[in-house]
Order: structure tokens, then sequence, then C-alpha cells
């Protein structure tokens, strides 16, 4: 709904992007390590961790690079 996660891992480090796309449309303010968000990211990995498993998503070699450097 409001809040939009973006993870992803370059040279196996991840970055975390949070934005409140409701008072934030254009993504400009990235709250990831804002402390009055914290409970965002770990519910929309949540969500990201059973779409993974709903699809499958390991089975597909991009996938699997991804998950592999995403770490679990």
């Amino acid at each position: 709904g409001r809040y939009k996660l973006i993870e992803y891992v370059v040279e196996g480090e991840r970055t975390t992007q949070l934005f409140d796309i409701q008072e934030d449309p254009w993504e400009l303010h990235n709250l990831a390590h804002d402390p009055t968000h914290a409970e965002h990211p770990e519910r929309l990995r949540q969500a990201l961790f059973r779409w993974r498993d709903v699809l499958d998503d390991e089975a597909d070699p991009m996938g699997e690079i991804f998950w592999r450097g995403y770490g679990k």
C-alpha cells in the first residue's frame, strides 16, 4: 500500500531504500534508516520472502543469483 521497499545487491552489498509513496510519490526521501519507520522494511521483507517462495524465484538463474547475494 503506502510504503515501497527497494533492495538490491551490488558486489555483495545489499542496499535498502524505503519510500512513503503517499507522502513522497517522487521517491526523493529514503526512509530506510529513519527509526520512526523501522518496522516497515522488515514487514515488507517478509512479504518479499513469501513471494520469492510462492513464485519459486530461486529456481530461475537470475533469481538464484539475486537471493544468494541478498542473504536469507
